[in-house]
């Protein structure tokens, strides 16, 4: 997944549409990085954002989502919320 996704460029893409409302000085995480692992981790089948903590530890969901440090359950929920959320 990560290499088509890499050769492809489609969650960066997406990422780059996406209208990042968070408070620029509180952000700790990427957009496209938080975006990446949700949807690494949904292909993989951990549809449940609960498991974002025990995921964060494991290098094989690392590597798929490009980061050495991942966010957090809360932090993946607020941002999903973010780009699901009625204007």
């Amino acid at each position: 997944m990560r290499e088509a996704d890499r050769r492809l460029g489609l969650i960066k893409s997406v990422a780059a549409r996406l209208s990042d409302k968070r408070q620029k000085g509180k952000v700790r995480h990427e957009a496209v990085t938080l975006l990446r692992r949700r949807v690494m981790a949904l292909c993989a089948g951990w549809e449940d954002l609960n498991d974002a903590e025990a995921l964060a530890a494991d290098p094989v969901h690392q590597l798929p989502s490009g980061a050495d440090r991942l966010g957090s359950a809360p932090t993946l929920s607020r941002i999903v919320r973010l780009y699901t959320a009625p204007d």
